[in-house]
């Protein structure tokens, strides 16, 4: 019975990845298409603006502190020279 049953429910049902509605072709949206370009390069742009803005903000990195050296008064140091 379970045989005639599929059997006849098999003539109104998809076969599985299938379906019996005529596809439908849906025209792309050119004027959505169009606004999430210009969008996305209006964020690039403002990305860019606070990258210049932040980068001027920020002080030039300092310099490593000098070291004097001080000898005291009528020492003089004296390197060698060894000829190699």
């Amino acid at each position: 019975m379970s045989k005639v049953i599929r059997y006849v429910k098999q003539s109104w049902t998809p076969m599985p990845g299938r379906s019996l509605d005529p596809r439908v072709h849906v025209p792309p949206d050119v004027y959505r298409f169009t606004q999430n370009q210009i969008e996305s390069e209006q964020r690039q742009r403002q990305n860019q603006v606070n990258r210049q803005i932040s980068a001027g903000r920020q002080p030039p990195p300092a310099a490593a502190p000098t070291r004097t050296i001080s000898f005291d008064q009528g020492v003089i140091p004296v390197l060698p020279l060894t000829p190699e």
